[in-house]
């Protein structure tokens, strides 16, 4: 899962540098689901547009890691067309 967030991380919209630092930090400690909570809070936080691909990927981690409440959130940042 640790690799799965760190490809999830390498293909987000995300530009903040201490963001893109504190979620490899998590993932560095084992800290998983904080590094994935926080790779998706500020996809919403920043309202960062995603693929509808890319959003399919988010939602299998959110199943896998019991984050489910993220699916419509993340739902709304889903570049159309």
């Amino acid at each position: 899962m640790q690799a799965e967030v760190l490809r999830l991380l390498r293909e987000s919209p995300l530009t903040s540098d201490q963001v893109i630092r504190d979620v490899r930090e998590s993932v560095a400690v084992g800290e998983v689901s904080l590094a994935f909570s926080t790779l998706v809070s500020w996809l919403y936080e920043d309202e960062l547009e995603i693929t509808p691909a890319y959003f399919e990927e988010l939602l299998v981690m959110t199943e896998e890691l019991d984050m489910q409440t993220w699916n419509d959130k993340l739902r709304e940042l889903v570049r159309e067309g």
